[in-house]
């Protein structure tokens, strides 16, 4: 190779490297810087709104219902149903003492003007409670005559249950009795103290047992 040739391709070498370095330099000051870092992450929850339902109310109003006949039972005006055990067929007759007519009387009435109504065949449970300040008793008289008319009421009919006789001296103040008499028969009957002249001072009750009454029940 000649001298001159030599040179050619030492200089056509120095210009490509210098060409080469010259757009390396050129490449780094344009190319735009890439930002690598990705946005922060938010991880924020939005609370949620839950609908809930009313409380369910599981509770069943229940009526009862009682067990009687499908008859209707009408009482009298005025009357007051007493408390009995129609399966047992008893009626309960609760009787006091109150401060009228000088505490001689049942439940402030006097001289039969609370009449008792109970169905024939019925039991009677009595109970009697003395809260005066003077001796009574309780006796269930068979009577043979409209009222009392003596002061022993025990010879005014025939006696089926004594209470608190106590030989004619009677129960004092705070003291009960009680007692039960079986299969009343259809009849009239007084409720009257057996303490000597209360009876016929008017401490007595009307008892009537009927066939046309279907529930015991009280009138005045």
């Amino acid at each position: 190779m000649k001298s001159w040739q030599l040179i050619l391709v030492v200089l056509v070498l120095v210009a490509g490297i210098a060409g080469a370095v010259a757009i390396t330099q050129l490449s780094h000051k344009t190319s735009p810087t890439l930002n690598t870092t990705k946005p922060p992450v938010t991880n924020t929850t939005h609370p949620v709104n839950v609908s809930t339902s009313p409380p369910v109310n599981n509770t069943t109003k229940v009526t009862s219902t009682s067990n009687s006949s499908n008859t209707t039972l009408k009482l009298p005006p005025g009357a007051e149903q007493l408390k009995f055990d129609a399966q047992n067929k008893t009626v309960f007759i609760y009787l006091t003492v109150t401060s009228a007519n000088g505490y001689i009387n049942y439940n402030g009435t006097t001289y039969g003007s609370l009449k008792i109504y109970v169905p024939v065949g019925w039991n009677v449970y009595l109970t009697f409670y003395n809260q005066a300040p003077l001796n009574h008793g309780l006796a269930l008289i068979e009577n043979n005559t409209e009222m009392p008319n003596q002061p022993n009421v025990l010879q005014d009919g025939k006696v089926l249950l004594l209470l608190g006789y106590d030989n004619g001296n009677g129960i004092p103040t705070g003291f009960s009795v009680s007692g039960l008499y079986q299969n009343i028969s259809a009849g009239y009957y007084w409720i009257a103290c057996p303490v000597f002249g209360h009876a016929e001072s008017g401490m007595w009750v009307d008892l009537i047992a009927s066939n046309n009454v279907s529930i015991p029940y009280e009138l005045m």
